[in-house]
């Protein structure tokens, strides 16, 4: 009976001790369910952790910010002049390559060394031909000068190119750097002197060689949107027929047996109407005349000694116009055809500093530091359109 008892009084323990296995059992089988949860979840986040890496870097692409408009500073001065590298065209041998020259000397400035040849060459700046071949008009068709640069800088018969190829070029250049083109076109020679020179920082500007009058000259092309080059000239010269080669083989023999051909006078290179334009010669001393003429070659080109104010303000590019306008040198519109017009006598240079009566030049068909008259200067600038164009940091 006694054993019975403890018997009895030993059963309560050993349900306890049962229940706390059992209890140990089910605690360990929850913990082991849960693990695998955690791991997934950890699964879930190294699966969706790589998108995020790859679309980062897409929203962290250049975009080059837009050089801003400079604030005018020290407004009352009356005489600044900038220290800017020359390179002269004729020198260099670009006897139409002023707009070249004149951005190498920009550049230079800024610590760039790169010749107008190389700039052509590694791809800055397109250019572009003028030609009637492989047109059924009759008519000469070609680019815009505000897009390409129209013909060979190396060639007395090239044209040039405006602002808008220039900006473009330089866009192109400066691409990796903390600088950027500035397109100024419509500012007034004043303002710009105010925000620019002021600011350390030179111009171009287009004007005429020597400050001479500028006319509208006799080449008119039909603009034409793709590029125009001499190769692709050639393939749809070879596309018409064989007989364009043939008559131009017979011309050529036939020209020795006419007449033994006499001497060709020098090039007729449409020279500046008076060697040195200045009425009123600047302080500093008078720029020498260079043989070279930038003109186009205006074989039978009228000289017309006349227009001193030709009537093209209207065609000036806007105020501050921070986009490209291509109204300058427009002259015509028929049959949905658009007829440029180069304006003869064209040029462009580096604006570098001013005094009360002149503006300051690095003409890179005279010298460094020219000297002109700046009621003569903000005419020609007038007639060119107001075009100019900056380098200066897009963040200043």
């Amino acid at each position: 009976m006694n054993r019975v008892l403890e018997n009895l009084k030993k059963l309560p323990v050993i349900g306890l001790v049962l229940l706390a296995v059992l209890t140990s059992v089910v605690a360990s089988a929850e913990f082991t369910d849960a693990k695998p949860d955690v791991s997934a979840v950890e699964e879930v986040e190294t699966t969706t952790a790589p998108p995020a890496a790859t679309t980062a870097p897409e929203t962290t692409a250049t975009v080059k910010p837009t050089a801003k408009i400079l604030d005018p500073r020290e407004s009352t001065k009356t005489e600044a002049v900038l220290d800017v590298p020359f390179i002269s065209q004729t020198a260099e041998g670009y006897p139409t390559g002023c707009e070249l020259v004149s951005t190498s000397m920009l550049l230079k400035f800024h610590g760039f060394d790169i010749s107008a040849g190389d700039l052509v060459k590694q791809g800055y700046i397109g250019t572009s031909i003028v030609t009637a071949e492989g047109f059924d008009d009759g008519e000469l068709h070609g680019n815009s000068p505000h897009e390409y640069f129209i013909g060979d800088p190396l060639d007395d018969g090239g044209f040039g190119c405006y602002s808008g190829a220039i900006n473009k070029c330089l866009d192109k250049y400066l691409a990796d750097t903390d600088l950027g083109p500035s397109r100024l076109d419509g500012m007034e020679l004043e303002d710009i002197c105010k925000r620019y020179i002021n600011n350390g920082y030179p111009v171009l500007i287009w004007a005429s060689m020597f400050m001479e009058p500028t006319s509208e000259s006799q080449f008119t092309w039909v603009l034409e949107e793709a590029q125009l080059t001499a190769t692709t000239t050639v393939t749809t010269t070879t596309t018409t027929t064989t007989e364009t080669t043939v008559s131009t083989t017979t011309t050529t023999e036939a020209a020795p047996t006419e007449a033994p051909a006499p001497e060709q006078p020098a090039p007729e290179q449409p020279a500046p109407e008076q060697p040195q334009p200045q009425d009123l010669p600047p302080p500093p001393p008078a720029p020498e005349q260079p043989a070279e003429t930038e003109a186009p070659p205006a074989e039978t080109a009228a000289p017309q000694p006349e227009p001193e104010v030709p009537a093209e303000a209207d065609t000036a590019a806007p105020e501050n116009s921070g986009e490209t306008t291509f109204s300058f040198g427009l002259t015509a519109y028929a049959d949905d055809k658009k007829f440029f017009t180069w304006r003869y006598n064209e040029h462009c240079l580096v604006l570098v500093g001013y005094t009360d009566k002149c503006y300051v030049f690095n003409d890179p068909l005279s010298q460094k530091n020219t000297y002109y008259d700046k009621k003569t200067v903000e005419k020609r600038f007038e007639e060119m359109g107001k075009m100019a164009v900056t380098i200066v940091p897009v963040n200043p």
